[in-house]
């Protein structure tokens, strides 16, 4: 089955879980490639370094992960119930090792399957990129079971900025901020010799000489598990004798000394000779030699009902907007204290393809009694802050759509720089009771869908609440009649718990497109604008290509 970016399932509907499956990763293009697998936690971080498998560490601490390295191609054979409790996602990412970006390259083919039977493939063209370096190719993560993301994004500084994103560091940042080492203190000087005793010692016997062919104490032994040659050069076949080092190996090039151990992940540092142009076939991939076709993109309606399909006529990117917006930070600079934010936001804004995004922002705010705390802590109105530069980028108004609910709700005046400072008005406590003090979603869900009914614009939710939704059923009928109009809902919840629904929202069927996300971020005071921003854009991008395939927005 050919999948397409953004599109996410379960598994289990397409091969055996229980069995090893294989995840292929090919790139045709003139630069070298790395391939990673990083195995990360509930935090999205590489809490165990051990989790990461690549060229220098080619299996996990008990072999569930295990890496074979092709020509600019990489095979994962990945056993997922095997995979410790503590790893919650699989990521699968590919490099350039040097120049060039993969905008560049000709074709990126992935593949998923048992054992030599991919069940799923996906092909993209380097017109799908722009300059980065690494991309985040595909995730395998849990929900209930396991499940599959087609992601085909990712950074432009590379590699350095994958392993920042999930928490790692390279070789050469390991080496920088490592402590200096101690000098080694001189050796006391030797005390003067003791008169000979009255009556001479008898003679003790000479140590034994030490044992042939054993290395002295104190010397440096190779260590266990010491990287294998480099990702790109010729392995011997198997039965033939391993070269020693220093003797030419197959190529005629010296084996070189494996490196000393160190700190960091294993990237940086390493030379390798550039692979030829063009990567050994994959599954689903045409004949090396033959033309890749490019993939389906979005800026294309069906046609009659079905999207564009896989081998057919390349489909046109998207249209995007005109670049001469003003900067943000020069927008921002009108309410100076918020000045600080455009920075984020831009890095992951172009990060994620956005920057000359047009759509509406519309903010929902819970004033449940539940809430209290986070009103009088000013949490609220720090979220109201951060939020309003996204609408000020993304809209031409510069003005982000507000409402607060609880039993009922109100639909507030917009916010914009002039008035972002009282969007929490001093009275909150009197709102807080005139709304009712529960929950009520589906009253304000209404005014939201009817509010942006027949806009011809993307338009950006972003629904802040502390959970306790009682009216499921109701809730979820909307979301899917929600999904046939051009309006992403990205919840978060924050100073709650029990998030219930929200936290299944990936498995709410009979939806046109998956047009919500969700996320926790109940210490929100805490959270860097970096993770923020991240955050809050993860799944906008993939929602707007997959509207703009399916004609929801032009």
């Amino acid at each position: 089955m050919e999948i397409q970016r953004g599109m996410r399932d379960k598994l289990e509907k397409y091969m055996d879980t229980t069995k090893m499956i294989e995840v292929k990763l090919n790139i045709v293009g003139n630069a070298v490639y790395d391939f990673s697998c990083f195995g990360v936690d509930i935090d999205n971080k590489l809490s165990d370094d051990r989790y990461m498998v690549f060229y220098n560490q080619t299996k996990s601490p008990n072999g569930e992960i295990e890496y074979v390295a092709g020509n600019n191609c990489a095979v994962f054979k990945v056993m997922t119930n095997s995979i410790p409790a503590a790893i919650q996602r699989l990521v699968f990412t590919a490099s350039i090792d040097g120049i060039g970006t993969m905008g560049e390259i000709a074709a990126h083919t992935i593949s998923i399957g048992n054992s030599g039977n991919p069940a799923l493939t996906a092909n993209f063209a380097g017109t799908v990129f722009n300059n980065e370096k690494a991309i985040i190719s595909i995730e395998l993560y849990r929900k209930n079971e396991w499940r599959f993301s087609v992601t085909a994004s990712g950074f432009n500084g590379g590699i350095q900025d994958l392993l920042h994103y999930y928490g790692g560091t390279s070789v050469e940042e390991a080496a920088l901020t490592a402590p200096p080492q101690p000098e080694t203190p001189p050796e006391p000087p030797t005390p003067p010799t003791p008169p000979p005793p009255p009556a001479p010692a008898p003679e003790q016997p000479a140590a034994p000489p030490p044992t042939f062919g054993q290395p002295d104490f104190g010397q440096p032994q190779p260590q266990f598990g010491q990287p294998q040659p480099q990702f790109g050069q010729p392995q011997p076949q198997f039965g033939q004798p391993q070269p020693r080092f220093g003797q030419p190996q197959f190529g005629g090039q010296p084996v070189p000394p494996p490196p000393m151990p160190n700190q960091g992940y294993g990237y940086g540092g390493h030379t390798r000779q550039p692979a030829p142009f063009g990567g050994q076939p994959q599954f689903g991939q045409p004949p090396y030699g033959q033309p890749v076709p490019p993939p389906p993109m979005g800026g294309q309606p069906p046609v009659n009902g079905q999207p564009p399909q896989f081998g057919g006529a390349p489909v046109p990117p998207p249209p995007q907007a005109p670049s001469n917006k003003v900067s943000l930070e020069k927008k921002l600079s009108k309410a100076p204290e918020l000045v600080s934010l455009a920075k984020p936001i831009m890095v992951q804004l172009e990060k994620k393809n956005l920057t000359n995004t047009i759509a509406r922002v519309g903010l929902v705010m819970d004033i449940t009694g539940s809430m209290y705390m986070a009103y009088k802590n000013g949490v609220v109105q720090e979220i109201v802050n951060k939020i309003l530069p996204l609408a000020v980028q993304f809209d031409d108004d510069g003005q982000l759509d507000f409402w607060y609910y609880a039993k009922t709700f109100e639909h507030r005046p917009a916010v914009d720089l002039g008035n972002y400072q009282t969007a929490v008005p001093d009275n909150w406590k009197d709102v807080m009771n005139n709304l009712g003090g529960t929950n009520n979603e589906p009253e304000v869900l209404r005014d939201v869908i009817e509010f942006y009914r027949g806009s011809s614009q993307p338009v950006y939710i972003i629904f802040i609440t502390d959970g306790g939704m009682a009216k499921k059923g109701e809730i979820k009928k909307l979301m899917k009649q929600a999904s046939e109009m051009p309006i992403f809902w990205q919840f978060v919840g924050v100073d709650g718990s029990n998030y219930g629904l929200l936290e299944n929202l990936d498995e709410l069927e009979g939806r046109y497109v998956d047009n919500a996300g969700f996320f926790a971020m109940d210490d929100f005071m805490s959270v860097s604008n970096d993770e923020l921003y991240d955050r809050l854009l993860s799944e906008f991008p993939v929602w707007l290509n997959e509207a703009r395939r399916l004609g929801l927005i032009r």
